[in-house]
């Protein structure tokens, strides 16, 4: 995905910190001039379709960004590394090339850091971006964010799969996934899963476990990395008592959350937070609690501030009443949002990948299916159709909406492409029109979508297409993508009735969000 706006608000904390210190070779250039604040880490010029651009490069922990060199902060592009650096990426990082590798007549990229690790990205002028050469790359010891959270993901598995022989070593950030488990029974795989996934901007990838949005939408634990070593740190947890929940508003660039706690009959509280710009700390809207004075269930107080205490000394008497607050309760996470805290949402829950699917997507030999993912659907009680995990890794999810007016389908399947004279186009073309599992069809568009392609590093094609009879008519939308190696469809089949511009807006809101949770 586009990196490109998280790190305006990484740029302006290292702004804050750094204060207007100059560049090596820029201390002619003063005032507002971006270049005057010392983060930019190296230099040189790229020759592109014949023209010669001079850049100036920002290197961050997950990937570097490369400027144009004026005063006015303009991209021209970025790389995104395979692997993570921790705090000391600026201390790692030796230097940048931009000779041209493949005789191509255009600038790639080349990157040195400590630690043996060279990385190298050929330009690609079809979707005018850098793509990551392995081959010709050696990382090092360095892990990507996946391999790192590796560990913890089999830790949360069994206990998902096995939470009574956990009992007696339960870790913090356990204590929720344990708790639901032993809740769920025989279905807790199910309904636990996780997403790796930046959710503050600042280009690094946090780890979220929590409860599918069909069975609640809850986060249990919230991992970040953190340090020189890219060790994962837990940020927050939840339990039934202490329930956090993701709701899509983005408030300062960051992802929002909403608290809702208790510690009595008379005592609770209700809060909506962000993630700092590093993704290590809880920066709150509005927290209110209520609070029994002396233990006086009959002396309740509601209290409010900014820092998520449940001390009144921290505090002061709130303006809402107690029985706005207690009304609020009752009201679905959404409208709690938008009532108390006048944030703009329309959904909650996050699009985890449940832990039934986890064990079957790292085959034998370690080499991982990545997983076509993304935001969280803006349907309400939706029921699974099929949830299939093959032995190769691949899998089937479909799901349909109570009313059966949209089913969703996401699915993965080894590549099939013969390079024969058929075209990437036809090939697609028929994988989609497989989803509607239909004998006739009638074929609406096919469109190489060059945004999707972009984001996704792959040809991304949208087709639409129309199955069914009258009033069983349903209409289908579906991006099609095509790696080296598998075939991911994501499609949506609505009936006739329900088929307007609206839901059109939906799947383009959808689409814009897919990614590998992998990256090949």
């Amino acid at each position: 995905m586009n990196p490109l706006k998280k790190y305006f608000a990484l740029l302006l904390a290292m702004v804050l910190c750094l204060g207007l210190t100059a560049c090596s070779g820029s201390n002619d250039i003063i005032g507002a001039d971006w270049r005057t604040w010392g983060i930019t880490r190296d230099g040189g010029t790229i020759t592109c379709g014949g023209e010669e651009i001079s850049v100036l490069v920002c290197v961050n922990k997950m990937n570097a960004t490369l400027y144009y060199d004026t005063e006015d902060q303009t991209p021209f592009g970025w790389v995104d590394y395979p692997i993570t650096f921790g705090d000391d990426v600026w201390d790692l990082f030796k230097g940048i090339d931009f000779s041209d590798l493949n005789g191509d007549g255009d600038s790639d990229v080349t990157m040195w850091f400590d630690g043996d690790i060279t990385l190298v990205w050929h330009w690609d002028a079809g979707s005018r971006s850098f793509e990551y050469q392995p081959d010709k790359s050696s990382t090092g010891d360095r892990r990507s964010p996946d391999e790192i959270y590796h560990e913890l993901l089999e830790r949360f598995y069994v206990l998902a799969s096995d939470p009574g022989s956990n009992m007696d070593n339960v870790e913090d950030g356990e204590y929720g996934v344990l708790e639901a488990a032993q809740g769920l029974g025989d279905d807790a795989l199910n309904g636990i899963g996780y997403l790796i996934k930046d959710l503050s901007d600042d280009g690094v990838p946090e780890l979220v476990v929590g409860s599918l949005c069909e069975y609640g939408g809850e986060v249990y634990a919230l991992y970040t990395l953190v340090g020189s070593e890219s060790e994962p740190e837990l940020v927050f947890e939840g339990w039934s008592r202490n329930s956090y929940t993701y709701v899509n508003a983005y408030v300062g660039g960051s992802s929002c959350f909403y608290n809702y706690g208790s510690r009595s009959t008379a005592e609770s509280c209700q809060g909506v937070f962000t993630l700092s710009w590093n993704g290590q700390e809880q920066n709150w809207r509005r927290f209110y609690f209520t609070y029994a004075e002396d233990g006086d269930l009959d002396n309740v107080t509601l209290y409010t501030n900014t820092t998520g205490s449940w001390d009144p000394e921290e505090s002061e008497v709130a303006h809402r009443t107690l029985d706005e607050y207690y009304e609020l309760l009752s009201a679905p996470v959404v409208d709690r949002v938008i009532s108390f805290w006048a944030i703009d949402c329309t959904e909650s829950g996050l699009d985890l990948m449940p832990f039934s699917a986890w064990g079957d997507l790292v085959p034998d030999d370690g080499d991982a299916v990545p997983v076509l993912m993304g935001g969280a659907l803006p349907f309400t009680n939706m029921e699974t159709l099929q949830s299939e995990n093959y032995e190769d890794g691949t899998y089937y999810y479909a799901d349909v909406a109570e009313d059966g007016q949209v089913i969703v389908v996401n699915t993965v399947l080894p590549r099939d492409f013969l390079d024969d004279g058929q075209t990437l186009e036809d090939y697609l073309t028929g994988c989609a029109l497989d989803l509607g599992e239909a004998d006739t069809w009638s074929l609406q568009s096919v469109e190489k979508n060059e945004a999707y392609s972009v984001n996704m590093s792959y040809p991304v094609y949208i087709l639409t297409y129309t199955t069914g009879r009258n009033e069983d008519t349903r209409e289908w939308t579906v991006f099609a993508m095509d790696t080296d190696r598998y075939t991911y469809l994501y499609g949506f089949g609505v009936s006739i009735d329900a088929a307007d511009d609206e839901m059109k807006s939906v799947y383009q809101d959808i689409f814009a969000g897919l990614y590998l949770s992998d990256g090949e």
